[in-house]
C-alpha cells in the first residue's frame, strides 16, 4: 500500500530546471554509478544546471509512445487496472527524493512499463522474476522507497510483440543503501562538489569534452599525463593493427563464401550476407551488403 505520509503533487512541467530540484526514479541508477547510459558526473552537471540533459533519441521517443500500449496489454493480460498514470510522489522524509510512476494498481503496486528490442533480449530472464537489467531494479526500488509500495511490476514489450511481466519485491536493505548513496550524491549537488568521473564509462569522454571548453592558454602537466599520453598512443596503434587484421580476415571469409548468403563453419558458427537498403534521410538513399559473423558455439 502507498504510505499515508507520501505527498502527491500535480505533475509539473517536467522541464530540466524543475527536475533539478530532486532525484527521480530514472536518476537513481546514474546517481549511484550503475547506469549504462549516464554517469554520476553527467547527472551532477544536469542537476547543477551546467549541462543540458541528453536530447530524446528515437528509442526514448518510441518508448513514450508505446507506454500506454504496454500498460493496456498488461491490463488485458492480468485484469489489473493501472491508475495514477504519470503521477508524481515525494518522499515523506527526504524531499529531494521523488518519482513519477507510469501507474499504480488498485493495491498500490508500482507499474513501470518498458520496451526493448531483440538485441537486448538476453538481459531479461525468466518472466515473473526480477531478472531484469540492474538499472531497472534500482529505478523500481527507488519508486518503492518513495511511495512505500511493497511491489513493483515491470511489463516489458520485447521486439514489439512479446509481452513479459516481471516482479521486483521491496527490499528494505537495498532501499537503505540506495537512500544513503543518493543522499551523498545530492549533498554533492548542493555543495558544488563534482563526483569522480567514471573513467571507463562509454560517455565520460563526451561529458568531459563538453565540461571543459577550451578558453585559451597553456597548461604544463606532470609525469602522470605522460603515462596517459603514451598509453593512449599505444592503444591507438594496437587498435589500428587489430583493425587491419580484422579487415584481412573478413576479406578471406568473403572470398570463401563467394555468392552464398549463408555459410556454416565446423565449429558451429554461422555467417550471413544480404543486401541492406537504407531509406533516404539526411542523405540520399543507398544500399550496402551487410556481413555478420555469429559467435562460436
Amino acid at each position: 500500500m502507498i504510505a499515508e505520509a507520501t505527498i502527491l503533487t500535480p505533475l509539473p512541467d517536467n522541464s530540466p530546471a524543475e527536475r533539478a530540484l530532486f532525484i527521480g526514479s530514472s536518476d537513481a541508477a546514474p546517481a549511484i554509478g550503475v547506469s549504462p547510459w549516464k554517469t554520476a558526473l553527467q547527472l551532477w552537471l544536469e542537476k547543477r544546471g551546467e549541462a543540458e540533459p541528453e536530447p530524446e533519441n528515437d528509442a526514448m521517443h518510441l518508448g513514450k509512445l508505446l507506454e500506454p500500449v504496454v500498460l493496456s496489454m498488461f491490463t488485458r493480460r492480468t485484469g489489473n487496472r493501472v491508475l495514477a498514470h504519470q503521477q508524481r510522489f515525494i518522499h515523506p522524509e527526504y524531499p529531494w527524493m521523488a518519482c513519477t510512476v507510469d501507474g499504480l494498481t488498485d493495491d498500490g503496486t508500482v507499474v513501470e512499463a518498458k520496451t526493448a528490442n531483440w538485441r537486448v533480449a538476453e538481459k531479461f530472464g525468466e518472466e515473473g522474476t526480477d531478472a531484469i537489467p540492474e538499472e531497472y531494479v534500482i529505478q523500481t526500488t527507488h519508486a518503492m522507497a518513495v511511495t512505500g509500495a511493497n511491489l513493483a511490476i515491470v511489463p516489458v514489450l520485447l521486439g514489439g510483440d512479446d509481452l513479459r511481466i516481471y516482479r521486483v519485491e521491496r527490499n528494505d536493505g537495498l532501499i537503505a543503501v540506495l537512500i544513503e548513496r543518493e543522499q551523498a550524491f545530492w549533498r554533492m549537488v548542493q555543495e558544488g562538489r563534482a563526483p569522480e568521473p567514471d573513467w571507463e564509462h562509454e560517455t565520460t569522454n563526451q561529458v568531459l569534452n563538453a565540461m571543459y571548453e577550451p578558453q585559451g592558454g597553456t597548461v604544463h602537466l606532470d609525469d602522470q599525463a605522460v603515462t596517459y599520453f603514451e598509453t593512449y598512443w599505444q592503444a591507438k596503434r594496437a587498435e589500428a593493427a587489430a583493425q587491419k587484421v580484422k579487415k584481412t580476415a573478413k576479406a578471406h571469409l568473403l572470398a570463401l563464401m563467394g555468392h552464398a548468403s549463408c555459410a556454416m563453419l565446423p565449429n558451429g558458427s554461422k555467417m550471413t550476407r544480404k543486401k541492406v537498403d537504407v531509406a533516404e534521410q539526411a542523405r540520399a538513399a543507398y544500399s550496402y551488403n551487410g556481413f555478420w559473423i555469429g559467435k562460436e558455439k
